[in-house]
């Protein structure tokens, strides 16, 4: 009997190493979509059409992210004032809110002073975020 010689990689490691790579595919791909899931349902807020009128800062703030949010408290900090709102608000995805914070008692207000609102959320998370806007003293 002759013996054959054999040239290449054997038939168990081709199996072997391209069930590797499905697996090693699966895995990065899994990671992607997970990862991607996770960073679009955030909260996402803006605020707009900030004006100071009658010792009040009324704003619109929008929620332009994936899920729905739930602000338990609003302040505001600008370079000589605060402001406050502590009324419990939802804002579902795609809506906006009108808010009244009200300036304490000496603060003053003038026309394009950059603040920026700490708004507290209850829901999706307990977290906190800081959102800067200029206001318009009309």
């Amino acid at each position: 009997m002759t013996k054959m010689k054999r040239k290449g990689i054997s038939s168990v490691a081709t199996v072997i190493i391209f069930l590797a790579t499905i697996v090693s595919a699966t895995l990065v791909m899994a990671y992607f979509f997970i990862s991607t899931k996770s960073a679009t349902s955030q909260p996402l807020l803006e605020i707009s059409d900030a004006y100071y009128i009658s010792n009040s800062i009324i704003f619109t703030i929008r929620n332009i992210g994936s899920v729905d949010v739930t602000a338990s408290s609003i302040s505001i900090t600008c370079p000589s004032a605060t402001a406050s709102y502590s009324t419990s608000t939802s804002i579902p995805k795609g809506t906006a809110q009108s808010i009244k914070a009200t300036v304490s008692t000496g603060g003053t207000i003038n026309d394009g002073d950059l603040c920026v609102a700490q708004v507290t959320l209850s829901s999706p998370d307990s977290t906190s975020l800081a959102l800067s806007f200029r206001v318009i003293k009309p």
